[in-house]
């Protein structure tokens, strides 16, 4: 802990059924420990100085205690640091963390100098923001620098993870910073993600509407994520989401909770998704009709940037054809505009457009414009194409300088 932190323990009524208990030498062997309604609060002051002498001064001495069965009901646990604000955007603040309603149920405890292992066999619990875990087992280790979770299985009302947790972390009060200061490593084996959980640590998807609890909004995932809450490292990434919709690579993202202030550097092995699994991710977003003829749309390629402002380079295939895109776009009120450079492969202009008169064009070109619809794109090119047709006409190796 730091200098200033403080602990708070209330315990309303409880029992102890002891089997060794030699205080002389710290070795104490319960048969069961049973709390009802305990109340733990700790007080993280971030700007306090860490107290390097913590550890020695507690356990001094060897010290071992072990206990065979260890419950709780009706618990209250909280950590806050009083020097930041409360967040009041819906979400759950981790620098103000509250849990009730604890239900635990743990068995072979065991406790020594600097480590604590159990058996998590069960346990419940309530985030007042509305996560609701269900229930939680794995077989827990913490130390005064690791917290690890093998054979990790918690699922909420909407969402279930399965296989390994590890925290890492300076100092137990570290805690109070979670978000910076607290390193996660988690290993995800078909996992299952309600959108509706995510967006009680993302506030912004609420905003977009992705938050409604519908079965097409669940997200399957494998892989592992590793780095601080505000810089997460996500690699060898397998999720699926909606009907279509599959993406395998890395992504990293930083800058979280705020999700619109955000960078976002990912890697696309593949991804594949439709028009109708985007609409149902971000149902505020209306695609236009020509768009949404297109097909499964495919995408191998680097994405980089913020939501609003991103870089993308790769290609993408539909059955409109092939775009290789090195491409910035920003989304500025309901226009979307862009820049940078398209090679297209005998990509059909005409379902894009409606007009019968183009058909196939295949170019190379730089481009700058804004919007995709026929009534609102304004668009320049400078380049090259290639291959042209036109009213049953083939053109080859045409110069284009002009707007569209």
């Amino acid at each position: 802990p730091s200098r200033g932190d403080s602990v708070d323990i209330k315990v309303n009524s409880g029992s102890i059924l002891g089997q060794t208990l030699d205080l002389k030498n710290f070795n104490i062997d319960l048969k069961s420990i049973d709390l009802n309604k305990p109340v733990i609060k700790v007080y993280a002051f971030g700007g306090g100085q860490e107290d390097p002498e913590f550890a020695d001064k507690l356990f001094d001495d060897f010290m071992h205690i072990k206990v065979d069965e260890l419950s709780i009901q009706e618990g209250f646990f909280l950590i806050t640091d009083p020097d930041e604000p409360i967040r009041n955007d819906g979400s759950i603040d981790l620098k103000h963390l509250t849990l009730k309603d604890i239900d635990l149920d743990l068995s072979n405890v065991i406790v020594d100098t600097d480590s604590i292992a159990s058996l998590i066999n069960s346990a419940r619990m309530i985030e007042p923001h509305g996560l609701a875990i269900q229930e939680f087992a794995g077989d827990l280790i913490l130390d005064n620098y690791h917290l690890a979770i093998d054979e990790l299985d918690l699922q909420t009302a909407n969402s279930h993870f399965r296989d390994k947790l590890l925290l890492e972390y300076d100092d137990i009060s570290d805690f109070g910073k979670i978000e910076t200061d607290v390193l996660f490593s988690i290993d995800l084996q078909n996992s299952k993600i309600a959108t509706y959980d995510l967006a009680l640590f993302v506030s912004a998807m609420k905003k977009l509407k992705m938050a409604e609890l519908k079965p097409e909004r669940l997200i399957h995932a494998t892989g592992k994520l590793k780095g601080t809450f505000d810089n997460l490292r996500g690699k060898n990434l397998d999720v699926r989401f909606g009907n279509n919709t599959h993406f395998k690579g890395d992504a990293d993202i930083m800058g979280l909770p705020d999700i619109n202030e955000s960078f976002i550097d990912i890697n696309a092995n593949s991804f594949t998704t439709t028009t109708s699994d985007f609409e149902s991710l971000f149902p505020s977003y209306s695609l236009p009709l020509s768009i949404r003829t297109m097909g499964p749309i495919h995408y191998e390629g680097q994405v980089t940037g913020f939501l609003n402002d991103f870089v993308a380079n790769g290609l993408v295939s539909s059955d409109f054809g092939q775009i290789d895109a090195d491409v910035n776009l920003k989304l500025v009120g309901d226009d979307v505009i862009y820049t940078g450079e398209i090679e297209t492969y005998q990509f059909d202009v005409s379902r894009l457009t409606g007009d019968d008169k183009i058909g196939k064009v295949s170019l190379v070109t730089t481009v700058k414009g804004k919007n995709f619809s026929i009534d609102e794109a304004e668009v320049l090119l400078d380049g090259t194409i290639q291959q042209l047709e036109y009213n049953g006409y083939l053109y080859n190796n045409l110069l284009v300088d002009g707007s569209l």
